[in-house]
């Protein structure tokens, strides 16, 4: 499966998440493991801001304890218990193994709720009521703002009320105003979690269109990178085309004048194609092309070089670096390869092999030449190669001083 078909199945599959009923949160768990791992570092950085703020509130309402002559046992749990188990959950939070981060997340609120709970069944009216306020507005804050998960939120307020009900009957019995208070607070608690479903499920929502617009995206740029490569792109040969060789040609011309290094064109012309193609027929042609351009283009490749389909079945290599002695011997090397493949030309007596012929032009780019020059002094090369025989290699005349020099075809 291509990585174009897994992006559409992946965007479908969002689409399909993003239309689930409203009641649901989760989404499939690939989907899932996804928003997780995207939101997980921000969620819990966010969630351990909120721990130093209720660490910051626990430590402010020491006055009130102190108004109400409860500073002793408010100092002894407040700093006692509530302020470690803060200052505990924030680092497991940040640095602690993943397994604890749940119970960093729901014990301290749990145990504020606790300690705030207990005060306040320690002190007389009106105070008492006040306290057991206060913990509920730390319940229902908590479940509005911090973006605790809705599982995480719910063992949150439960367990918290169910502290706030132990400790009210153990220290009170059975006593009806404490209760009743409880059962206020039980659903004033429980109330925001309704919001707290459509936060998380908002949150997932506005994940999925992220990343659908991101693979949307991926897909433009992969569609805009294909269809480039398309229009620079040889269909029958899968080599590059005449629009990419003309881009190369000035690229590499410019970068050798910077450079001031060696500049190579290689005119490449399989002989007697026309003839081939007449008597084997095009569909032949068409695939004598295409073995003859893999040829060359394998061993171009392999050293580093570049070629072209110039056009019908001419190529054109582009050398940098390389001086004329060894330009010519790379030529010699793209000749012997087409030699190589020993494909039979049924238009030659005794069905001789297909050859090439080869114009090689090099230099050293001046303010003199242009890469038109060396253009017309491979071409001009080239044909000097036809008529001294075909299949050979011939180096062009007063490029930078370089005589002409031709290698003479393999007798063999």
């Amino acid at each position: 499966m291509d990585e174009g078909q897994v992006s559409s199945e992946r965007i479908d599959a969002i689409e399909r998440a993003l239309s689930r009923p409203v009641g649901q949160i989760a989404l499939e768990p690939s989907l899932e493991t996804a928003y997780l791992d995207r939101t997980d570092l921000k969620r819990r950085t966010t969630i351990a801001s909120w721990h130093i703020g209720a660490l910051i509130a626990n430590l402010a309402c020491l006055p009130l304890d102190y108004i109400v002559g409860q500073l002793q046992l408010g100092l002894a749990l407040r700093l006692g218990i509530t302020t470690p188990a803060y200052l505990l959950a924030m680092v497991i939070m940040i640095r602690g193994p993943k397994r604890l981060q749940n119970a960093a997340i729901i014990l301290p609120m749990v145990i504020f709720v606790a300690t705030v709970t207990y005060l306040g069944l320690q002190v007389g009216q009106p105070h008492s009521d006040r306290y057991l306020m206060a913990a509920a507005l730390l319940l229902i804050f908590k479940n509005l703002a911090i973006p605790t998960s809705v599982r995480q939120a719910l063992a949150t307020t439960t367990l918290s009320i169910l502290s706030m009900f132990g400790l009210a009957f153990l220290l009170r019995g059975p006593n009806i105003e404490s209760l009743t208070l409880c059962g206020f607070i039980t659903l004033a608690s429980f109330l925001p979690l309704v919001m707290r479903c459509q936060a998380e499920r908002s949150a997932r929502n506005a994940f999925l269109i992220e990343l659908r617009d991101e693979l949307k995206s991926a897909q433009l740029v992969a569609l805009t990178q294909a269809l480039a490569e398309l229009a620079e792109t040889d269909p029958l040969t899968g080599m590059r085309n005449r629009r990419s060789l003309s881009e190369t040609l000035n690229g590499k011309w410019a970068a050798a004048s910077v450079d001031n290094a060696w500049f190579g064109i290689l005119m490449i012309d399989i002989d007697r194609f026309k003839l081939f193609n007449d008597t084997a027929g095009h569909d032949a042609g068409d695939r004598c092309l295409e073995r003859v351009a893999l040829a060359l283009q394998s061993e171009v490749h392999r050293q580093g070089h570049y070629i072209a389909r110039f056009g019908g079945e001419e190529f054109t290599a582009i050398t940098y670096g390389l001086a004329p002695e060894p330009a010519l011997a790379f030529a010699e090397t793209l000749r012997r390869a087409v030699l190589d493949l020993a494909i039979p030309h049924p238009g030659c007596e005794d069905v001789a092999p297909v050859t090439v012929s080869i114009g090689v032009a090099v230099l050293q780019p001046s303010a003199q030449d242009s890469v038109e020059d060396v253009i017309g002094a491979a071409d001009g090369a080239l044909y000097k190669a036809k008529a001294n025989g075909r299949n050979c290699v011939v180096g062009s005349a007063g490029m930078s001083g370089y005589i002409a020099r031709t290698l003479m075809k393999d007798a063999g």
